[in-house]
Parts: C-alpha cells; sequence; structure tokens
C-alpha cells in the first residue's frame, strides 16, 4: 500500500498528526508512507523513521505566479507537480487539513482512494469519502487519532512525537556553546529542526499557542503552555506537560475578540500561577 498524507503547513499541527506516520506503520509494515508539506517545515518530518519519503510544495512559488499575473506558467507547474504525484501511484491519500487548497492537492495525487477529515470549502466534492472530525477534544492531536481509528490504523497512544538526526542536535548544541549557554535559556537564531533540538535541551519551556510550545511537548520536555484566545489542548498526554486555561465564557474566541482589548483571558493569568506549574512540571521531570 502508498499513502500520501497531505498536512502542508501549520507547524503546530504537524506536530499535532506527527504520530500518525507510525500508527500506519504498525497497521501496514510494509506500507509506503509519504508526507506532502511546505518548505521549511518539511525539515522537522525528515528524521521520522515512520515515513519513507517527503514531498515538498512551493505555496509561495504558486502564490507568486498567480500574483504576478504568469497564469501559463503557473499551469505549467501544476501540470508537472501532477505527473510527479501520478508517477508515485499512491493507493490512498489523507487531508488532514480539509481546506480546498488541501483537497486539490490531494486530488492532484491521483489516489484512488482519497479522504478528507473534516472536509470543507468545497474540497469535500473532491474526495472519496469525508470522515468529520471527532475524538475527545481536549487531547492533544485527538482528530488525528479518531481519523487513525476511523481508517483501521494502529493508533495506540497517539501522541505527538518528533525525531531529531544527530547532525541536527549537534549544530543546535554547537550553537548553544558559542553563545555561551549549557540550554536555551536565551534566544539563538536557529532553523526549525535546530529550534526543536534546543527544546530538547532545555529544562523548561514555557509558551503560548505556537508550534515551538507544541515541540516541547511533543519532545516530552517539561513544558507549560499558556492559552488565551485559543485552547487546542488542555490534556497534554504526558505528567511534565501542563496548560494553563481559564476557561472564560468568551474563550477561544479564535482571535475574534469581543472583550474590546481587554484580553482578560491572558492578563488575568498571573505570573505566580505560571510558576507554580513550572516548578510543578520541574518536579515531575525529577521523579522521571
Amino acid at each position: 500500500m502508498r499513502i500520501l498524507i497531505v498536512r502542508s503547513s501549520a507547524i503546530g499541527d504537524v506536530v499535532f498528526a506527527s504520530a500518525l506516520p507510525a500508527a500506519i506503520r504498525r497497521a501496514h509494515p510494509d506500507a509506503h508512507i509519504a508526507w506532502l508539506v511546505e518548505p521549511g517545515i518539511h525539515e522537522l518530518l525528515l528524521p521520522d523513521p515512520a515515513i519513507d519519503e517527503v514531498i515538498t510544495w512551493s505555496k509561495a512559488e504558486w502564490v507568486k505566479l498567480w500574483k504576478s499575473g504568469r497564469k501559463l506558467e503557473l499551469l505549467g507547474r501544476v501540470r508537472q507537480f501532477r505527473r510527479e504525484l501520478h508517477a508515485r501511484r499512491f493507493d490512498v491519500a489523507l487531508d488532514l487539513q480539509g481546506l480546498l487548497k488541501s483537497g486539490f492537492l490531494t486530488w492532484l495525487s491521483g489516489a484512488p482512494r482519497r479522504v478528507g477529515l473534516g472536509s470543507k470549502e468545497g474540497s469535500q466534492w473532491l474526495m472519496s469519502e469525508v470522515i468529520p472530525r471527532g475524538g475527545e477534544k481536549a487531547r492533544i492531536g485527538s482528530e488525528y487519532q479518531y481519523l487513525a481509528q476511523q481508517m483501521g490504523f494502529d493508533a495506540g497512544d497517539f501522541l505527538p512525537t518528533l525525531t531529531l538526526a544527530p547532525e541536527t542536535e549537534a549544530a543546535a548544541a554547537r550553537k548553544l556553546e558559542a553563545h555561551g549557554l549549557q540550554a536555551g535559556r536565551f534566544a539563538v537564531q536557529t532553523r526549525l529542526p535546530e529550534a526543536a533540538a534546543v527544546i530538547a535541551r532545555a529544562a523548561l519551556l514555557i509558551g503560548v499557542d505556537t508550534g515551538l510550545t507544541h515541540m516541547g511537548t511533543a519532545l516530552a520536555q517539561p513544558t507549560v503552555a499558556i492559552f488565551g484566545s485559543t485552547c487546542p489542548y488542555q490534556d497534554t498526554g504526558r505528567p511534565t506537560g501542563s496548560v494553563i486555561w481559564l476557561g472564560m465564557p468568551c474563550s477561544p474566541c479564535r482571535r475574534r475578540p469581543t472583550c474590546g482589548g481587554k484580553f482578560t483571558c491572558l492578563r488575568d493569568i498571573t505570573p505566580e500561577r505560571v510558576l507554580a506549574e513550572a516548578q510543578a512540571m520541574l518536579a515531575a521531570e525529577r521523579t522521571r
């Protein structure tokens, strides 16, 4: 079986879905598993032993061609990409985003079975079947776990995970040493996989709803995630992961606030609360 995963963007969601290739591999040990993603983010997926191939799609180039009026050149790029995907002869393509752009890419793959997760924006018409988003909403990556279960994969505990290449870990260590750091205490400019390697060496990560914070959870590092106008999950699935979210009636507002700029969902999270959670996560790490 040849399976294509389409999740082209959003670092956080790529991290959330990172348990899917291993779930497929456990159910189909001999499958060829590929992941289609935008350049840059693809570096996070390359070391994953459950992924056979990472295919990059340059959305930025296609958008640039469209905006500059070079429609024929864009059409040529689309046709070439379609030929490249068809040549891989995928049996199944999974659209994890459920948007029109991801549905189009899934359709371009030529896979006879095209499964969309909660497809909308018309992408449902490009799928052979659609699986609604489900699972336990409070748990990290639950919608992708639900998809795995519905597809008959071995979902297991389905915790997001990142694999770091040895050369990436070495590069991150050199950069930290060059800044006189033993761990990631201050900002260090890095490539995305090196940022993950820095997080893997950190004693503690405190962050908001962003991809780097979710990496801390995926790497099982002591992590305190602070959510306000968004709340992607409340259960990290790990004892070293903690979420602070006040659960106000207006939250999550998904960046469409009704509070008149007060943002009490974040302002009411005190430093003392964060410090207490951080100390608890460090204590949990010491007992591991």
